[in-house]
């Protein structure tokens, strides 16, 4: 049997060795770090600009989830994007302008004579006749717009010869017989032809022309003239 001075200094003995192996563990516990450390925050997306756009920096990352250990450190900001690309080309030239429409033909004018009474002076007509009642000229196919008037003044001083109107380009001369000038004279109507060339030409067509009564003039007699 072991004496109770040696058991207890075996006791003793064995309590300071498990408390210098406690002490030893807790040292090297508190030194090393911790196994599970916030790692560093990623680094902001880095934007670059849209074509032409403006460039925009990347958000700074942020702070790593804290470990057992000491927090993680904090991300480094993204770095600016790299600007866009270059802007695109101008457009086209602007196309001409269309060539303008030429103006249409203005229209022919039209004059006519018309009857206007039964006083004997050369302002009052006592026989007219207007374009249609004259022949195409057979040069141009179209019918010239000439105008008659005859005044019944000269009527009845028996003139025989009178020179035509209108808007057309040249004018006729229309003379007529006794007889003709009487039927005009008692409101009857007559055809003729134009005597000689045109007034702008030594030579060229005629027209046959029908001359109609604007009345019978007093002291004539005879049937009623056509008013036109």
């Amino acid at each position: 049997m072991r004496s109770p001075i040696r058991q207890r200094w075996l006791v003793l003995a064995l309590a300071a060795g498990a408390a210098l192996a406690s002490a030893g563990s807790c040292s090297s516990t508190k030194d090393s770090p911790g196994p599970d450390a916030g790692a560093a925050g990623a680094g902001g997306a880095t934007t670059g600009g849209g074509g032409g756009g403006a460039t925009v920096a990347g958000a700074a990352g942020s702070a790593g989830t804290p470990g057992p250990g000491s927090a993680g450190a904090t991300g480094v900001a993204g770095r600016t994007g790299a600007g866009g690309g270059a802007g695109g080309g101008g457009g086209g030239a602007a196309g001409s302008g269309g060539a303008g429409g030429s103006g249409g033909a203005g229209g022919a004018t039209v004059v006519r004579a018309t009857c206007m009474g039964l006083a004997v002076d050369s302002r009052t007509p006592g026989a007219i006749a207007n374009p249609e009642d004259f022949s195409p000229n057979l040069e141009t196919g179209a019918r010239d717009q000439h105008t008659l008037s005859m005044g019944r003044a000269d009527m009845v001083r028996r003139v025989l010869s009178y020179e035509t109107a209108g808007a057309a380009d040249h004018t006729h001369v229309v003379a007529f017989t006794d007889a003709e000038l009487n039927t005009l004279l008692g409101g009857g109507t007559v055809t003729v032809m134009t005597q000689g060339p045109p007034s702008n030409a030594a030579t060229g067509h005629v027209h046959v022309v029908v001359v109609s009564s604007c009345g019978a003039t007093q002291g004539f007699g005879g049937a009623a003239g056509l008013s036109k």
